[in-house]
């Protein structure tokens, strides 16, 4: 399998919602699908979280990323061949996600926003080693 994870978040002004999109490329040689959930984290200070217990708050867990309610929007671009009923060659996906996060109690400014991938079926917690990260993102 290959992969790349990426995310792009921005804020207009000191103060406006946060705008995030996260970027998941992969592909398999089968069509076993790994699961996995994306979602936000934040962090009081800029390094990178070594577990999910390092974050003061976490957002879009809840579910398998295709089920998730979290984001605003999902896009997903799928592609795979196939002659006479068999797959013949490796399958692509990209998924797109995107979420407008307005800033309170959980998103303050001087904190650090941290787009995270999870492989696994389960919500993450405590002693839980994020898959992938992208960021940190100073919130202003």
């Amino acid at each position: 399998m290959t992969q790349s994870f990426t995310a792009q978040i921005s804020q207009g002004r000191n103060g406006t919602p946060l705008s995030v999109r996260a970027i998941w490329s992969y592909s398999l040689l089968s069509d076993a699908d790994s699961p996995h959930r994306i979602g936000v984290g934040v962090k009081t200070t800029p390094g990178a979280p070594a577990a999910f217990a390092d974050l003061s708050h976490i957002d879009g867990f809840d579910t398998e990323v295709d089920e998730s309610t979290f984001w605003d929007a999902m896009f997903e671009r799928y592609r795979e061949t196939w002659a006479a009923g068999v797959e013949t060659g490796e399958w692509d996906s990209r998924d797109l996600l995107k979420r407008s996060i307005p800033l309170d109690t959980n998103y303050v400014a001087g904190r650090y926003l941290w787009v995270i991938r999870w492989a696994n079926n389960s919500v993450p917690s405590g002693a839980d080693v994020p898959t992938q990260l992208a960021g940190p993102y100073l919130i202003r």
